[in-house]
């Protein structure tokens, strides 16, 4: 058991992007074959909300697989979509930006959308993440990059 004061000075180092895709006649089970596409179905997943912290690394999937354990609480920032229409095109993207200064935080965007080319989706959450960020800095020195996870239910 840990206790809410153990993690309040806890800050990621470090974080990476997967994605996953599921398919099945049951909601529940779609995402859970999602989560085992993207390799992260042994993880104790916890929404958050948009901040990328400082000094932040993002390291590629398998170094940040090797990081986690079975059963690890395991903060993400989710974008996530289903649909219950044989061949409905869903589509769900992150996107993060973060400023020149690392010393600073950035934002992480989740965006999720019917219809939509994969490229739009990516850019619409990008675009997010960079205006919230522009918004809040008042900076045009931002950097992004965009995860694309394409989830359809069927």
């Amino acid at each position: 058991m840990f206790r809410c004061q153990e993690l309040a000075n806890d800050r990621p180092t470090k974080a990476f992007f997967t994605k996953g895709v599921g398919f099945h006649k049951n909601e529940l089970q779609s995402y859970e074959l999602a989560l085992r596409d993207a390799r992260i179905e042994k993880q104790n997943i916890v929404s958050v909300s948009s901040i990328f912290p400082p000094n932040c690394e993002i390291i590629d999937l398998e170094e940040g697989l090797k990081l986690l354990r079975p059963g690890q609480i395991t903060f993400c920032v989710m974008a996530r979509l289903s649909a219950n229409e044989y061949g409905r095109m869903t589509g769900a993207s992150v996107g993060v930006a973060f400023p020149a200064d690392r010393d600073q935080y950035g934002y992480i965007s989740e965006f999720h959308a019917y219809g939509q080319e994969e490229i739009e989706i990516g850019d619409f959450a990008e675009d997010l993440a960079s205006t919230m960020l522009a918004t809040t800095l008042g900076s045009n020195s931002i950097r992004t990059r965009t995860m694309m996870k394409d989830e359809r239910y069927t």
